[in-house]
């Protein structure tokens, strides 16, 4: 229940902030490509927090600097999570099979071919098995993002 609200004050403050992205700091969480973290989770249990981006996208770089290299995240995803990072447009082929265009991620369900990843960034949490737990469209501030993190993780338990 208190995910449903945290869902509903994420769709009214998550717009995309007209900024200069802060300076990079050295607190940046440690991605794995998809490949290595799928099979990392499955091996620790851990759950799968996915990031899905594109170099053109001006929110993912916003997210980038201002959650991304916040030390509170990194080091909240490193402790409870494997981080995974997806290029939109990449091309290189999954080590699973197909590519991201027309491959079902290795998962339960075709996320690009049904629209479900309708905007960028995209993030998803997903079960050390790959499916689904929560997933949001846009842009998140650290507060937010961490919110949702923790209430997840005290579910998960």
């Amino acid at each position: 229940m208190r995910l449903l609200l945290i869902l509903a004050i994420l769709s009214v403050s998550c717009s995309v902030r007209d900024l200069e992205p802060q300076k990079e700091s050295a607190f940046k969480v440690k991605w794995h490509t998809f490949s290595e973290g799928h099979a990392l989770a499955l091996k620790t249990k851990k759950l799968i927090f996915m990031d899905v981006f594109a170099d053109w996208c001006y929110p993912c770089k916003v997210m980038d600097y201002d959650v991304f290299n916040q030390k509170e995240i990194s080091d909240y995803l490193e402790k409870n999570f494997i981080s995974i990072r997806v290029d939109y447009e990449n091309d290189i082929p999954l080590a699973c099979g197909g590519k991201l265009k027309d491959a079902k991620l290795c998962l339960d369900e075709d996320w690009r071919a049904s629209g479900q990843i309708s905007a960028l960034p995209f993030l998803a949490i997903l079960s050390p098995d790959g499916r689904r737990i929560f997933s949001h469209t846009g842009q998140m501030n650290k507060q937010d993002l961490l919110l949702v993190l923790q209430e997840i993780v005290l579910e998960y338990d």
